[in-house]
C-alpha cells in the first residue's frame, strides 16, 4: 500500500508523524462559516463542508490561510453591494 504524501497548502512542508496538522473546511450551501479542526477529523454532517483551502502543517499556517479567506469575502460583500447599489441606482 502506498501511503499519501500531504504537503502543507501553505508552505509546502510535508507532513510527518509527529507534526500537529489542521484542516479549514468551508460550508458547502452558500452561507459564509469555516471549521477550523486537528487533522484526520471529519466536521460534524460532514457532507455540508467542502475541504478549501487544504492541510496545513501548523496554526501559523492555519490562520494564514482563514485570513486569506477573509479578506476576499470582505472583497466579494464589497463588490456585491456595489452592484447591488448600482442596480438599485438604474431602477431610480
Amino acid at each position: 500500500m502506498t501511503k499519501q504524501q500531504v504537503i502543507c497548502d501553505r508552505c509546502g512542508q510535508e507532513k510527518k508523524g509527529a507534526n500537529h496538522w489542521w484542516q479549514v473546511y468551508q460550508a458547502a450551501t452558500a452561507e459564509k462559516a469555516l471549521v477550523v479542526q486537528p487533522s484526520g477529523l471529519k466536521p460534524i454532517g460532514s457532507e455540508e463542508w467542502v475541504l478549501i483551502v487544504g492541510d496545513f502543517c501548523s496554526q501559523a499556517c492555519a490562520m494564514r490561510a482563514i485570513d486569506e479567506w477573509m479578506s476576499k469575502q470582505i472583497a466579494e460583500s464589497k463588490a456585491e453591494e456595489k452592484l447591488s447599489q448600482e442596480a438599485a441606482k438604474a431602477n431610480a
